[in-house]
């Protein structure tokens, strides 16, 4: 068997995202129990300043540098070290300012000042996890994702051995688990990515940037640019929640915080599509084939038109065991709102597919405007129609709709592709055929089957059923992802 680089690409960087998500559950289940209630919040917190803080602290340099060293491999070395440069002055910007300011901000952060040791490690964590993102975006850029991912499962490996000993040697005593975790796991990420790029770095090469700062200013704006729809996005996914807290309960929060989440859970289905597409559509882009671009955007239009939403209403009557997998038994009265919004996801997932695409063929942030559309929906329906959860979760939803159409729009349009009325009609009836087929079917094997492991089978089951026979029938006759996989995967 014969498989293409961007085969075995995809499918290494798809286990190795599945490895991080795991490892951070198994992290996340660690702390809560080796943590009090009190320090595993404040944990959780850290989480989230670092998930904000991170593109501020790189300025997105790790999106634009995997764009310019495929797309200007010949200075590649200049782009990262001078985003290793930006970074390491921002973060220490950073750590002075929260060494200095540690108690105010530790109010500001934890609502008590009794914890301001930890403000200044934050600070440390920041510039360990910026210049790692630096160095994974480098190797994402030079599209030797061997090496990224190996960095990758690395350093999320780390945080779990590291937890374990802590909880180990430090059993009760929360404050010094979190110091001693915060700081060792700061230094394996310096040292790790110390490791990776020691080759690449140089100061001589700093001359160079010098001379050719049109090529720094190029990769600055493009990076900074993209700031917004990082914004724009957690926007967008936090609103509903904000609005069912304030208008509804927090119960309610919690239960379209669920709906939220499962979206975000669908996203890590074509993460390594997104990874591997920016900087493979940048190197494309570099070639000065308009042929090859149209051909592969193609490709891509085609999986989400006949394919991608074929698995979205096959997935709506399973949403009942995606709760009960990642959310248990007492979250089952969200089961309805799941569903839908599982069908909604498609057009996320949509997205997320085309963001790499888009961000490797332009320069101008179309990002922007698709997040802020999404955004601007949600907050408009949000405010208008929130008397309940389901429709907050249709506002989301719509959301979630104007961003995967517009991107779908924008590179059809740009990338200057034909979408045959045909194609569209015929994929709309295989996927309301699917969508009919399985609606009545699970009734039928609901009401048949008693035993919930033999009905989840039997579910499954059939759905691979189906699947083949709409590959048998129409995607293998027919489809351009097809005969492109078939290409890149030879027996």
């Amino acid at each position: 068997m014969k498989i293409s680089k961007f085969i075995k690409d995809l499918f290494t960087t798809g286990f190795t995202q599945i490895l991080v998500l795991f490892m951070g559950l198994i992290l996340l289940r660690i702390m809560a129990t080796a943590l009090s209630k009190e320090y595993f919040g404040i944990f959780m917190i850290i989480r989230r300043i670092i998930a904000i803080g991170a593109g501020l602290i790189t300025l997105n340099l790790g999106v634009g540098l995997a764009r310019y060293v495929s797309y200007k491999k010949e200075s590649e070395k200049e782009f990262l070290n001078v985003s290793l440069l930006t970074t390491t002055f921002l973060s220490l910007l950073t750590i002075i300012i929260f060494s200095f300011f540690s108690i105010p901000l530790s109010k500001v952060f934890f609502n008590a000042s009794n914890y301001s040791i930890l403000v200044p490690l934050l600070g440390f964590y920041l510039f360990s996890f910026g210049i790692l993102n630096i160095a994974y975006a480098f190797f994402r850029g030079r599209q030797n994702m061997d090496r990224a991912n190996m960095m990758q499962f690395l350093y999320y490996l780390s945080p779990v051995i590291l937890a374990l000993i802590l909880w180990g040697t430090f059993k009760n005593h929360y404050s010094k688990i979190l110091v001693f975790y915060y700081s060792l796991f700061s230094l394996v990420g310096i040292l790790l990515t110390s490791a990776y790029i020691k080759n690449n770095i140089s100061f001589s090469l700093f001359r160079k940037i010098k001379k050719n700062i049109h090529l720094s200013k190029n990769l600055f704006f493009y990076s900074i640019s993209r700031i917004p729809s990082v914004f724009f996005l957690t926007l967008a996914f936090g609103i509903p929640v904000f609005f069912a807290a304030h208008k509804i309960s927090l119960e309610a929060a919690a239960f379209v915080g669920i709906a939220v989440s499962v979206v975000r859970l669908m996203e890590i289905f074509v993460t390594p599509f997104n990874l591997l597409f920016l900087p493979k559509f940048a190197e494309i882009k570099r070639n000065h084939n308009p042929q090859e671009i149209k051909h592969k955007v193609s490709i891509v239009v085609d999986f989400i038109i006949s394919a991608l939403p074929v698995f979205a209403v096959l997935g709506y009557g399973l949403a009942k065991y995606i709760v009960i997998i990642f959310f248990g038994h007492k979250y089952m009265d969200t089961v309805p709102i799941v569903s839908l919004v599982i069908l909604f996801s498609v057009f996320y997932v949509a997205y997320a597919l085309l963001r790499g695409i888009l961000d490797g063929l332009f320069s101008f942030p179309y990002v922007n405007l698709i997040c802020l559309s999404g955004f601007f929906v949600t907050a408009i329906l949000s405010f208008l129609f929130h008397e309940n959860i389901l429709f907050l979760v249709l506002d989301f939803g719509l959301g979630l709709f104007f961003m995967g159409m517009i991107s779908l729009y924008v590179l059809i349009k740009k990338g200057n592709v034909a979408v045959k009325a045909t194609s569209m009609l015929i994929s709309l009836f295989l996927i309301s055929g699917s969508f009919l087929i399985s609606f009545f079917v699970d009734r039928w094997i609901i009401n048949l089957i008693p035993n919930e492991l033999w009905k989840f089978g039997i579910l499954i089951l059939y759905r691979a059923i189906i699947i083949l026979f709409l590959f048998l029938l129409y995607w293998k006759p027919n489809s351009l992802w097809f005969r492109e996989l078939t290409s890149r995967v030879k027996l």
